[in-house]
């Protein structure tokens, strides 16, 4: 921390003095100086040579007593999505997932999963899949000062499995914090982090190459990127073939 009478000549030496001692107000620089000198010192040296001053050439100062005083910016809760299906490699099914990519949503969206893209903010190039296969949703308890997800499957064609339990169409239940959902050959492991916001949270994808599932057991996996990186190496251009209006 500079001395008294350091400070005291660097101010001479960038005239501030000076600007300070003449009638009017100061500069924007010579604002912004004191400003930050004032916030390396805790205000007390600034403070001490502002007040030498006559009272009516005074001039105000932004005053930072502390650190204390800044606000933090807030966590937000991360859902953290592992995919795996058998024939991802060959069929593209994955191609619109950017794996690895950390997407901010507001926690108001109904995110959505399935085939149809003006519907679902994550589709699957899959024509086994619905065209709104499931939803998340947050939530806040009553008891709880964090969010949390409810699932519901929105197929009328296919169940879903989350964890042990089979949910039929429109079926819902809380998302466990960590749990694996199933349907069909795809298989997702799902972990959530809480956060504080209550505005916001993230969600971000990565891919296995190794099928989450063992023996009616899973265990959780550190996701294993292909060719060293998050994204698959080759995905292919096969668009769904689409069903009738009245197949889901």
């Amino acid at each position: 921390m500079e001395s008294p009478t350091c400070l005291a000549q660097l101010c001479k030496q960038c005239n501030v003095v000076s600007a300070l001692e003449r009638p009017g107000v100061a500069s924007h620089s010579t604002l912004l100086f004191l400003t930050l000198w004032q916030s390396l010192v805790q205000g007390s040296v600034i403070h001490r040579l502002l007040n030498r001053l006559p009272r009516d050439r005074q001039i105000p100062v932004l005053i930072m007593s502390s650190f204390e005083d800044v606000d933090t910016e807030e966590t937000v809760t991360s859902l953290h999505m592992t995919l795996y299906h058998p024939g991802h490699q060959r069929s593209g099914i994955f191609q619109s997932i950017k794996f690895c990519n950390r997407e901010t949503l507001p926690t108001s969206e109904v995110v959505k999963f399935g085939r149809n893209s003006s519907t679902c903010r994550y589709t699957f190039q899959d024509k086994q899949v619905s065209r709104v296969q499931f939803s998340l949703q947050l939530f806040k308890k009553f008891d709880s000062s964090v969010v949390s997800f409810e699932i519901k499957n929105m197929s009328k064609k296919t169940n879903l499995l989350v964890d042990d339990k089979e949910l039929g169409y429109l079926n819902k239940m809380d998302l466990p914090d960590k749990c694996l959902i199933r349907f069909g050959d795809y298989q997702f492991l799902v972990e959530k982090e809480d956060g504080e916001s209550l505005e916001f949270f993230e969600i971000q994808f990565f891919l296995s190459i190794r099928p989450l599932l063992q023996e009616n057991k899973w265990l959780p996996q550190k996701p294993t990127p292909e060719c060293g990186s998050c994204s698959p190496c080759s995905t292919q251009n096969n668009s769904p073939t689409e069903a009738g209006e009245n197949e889901w």
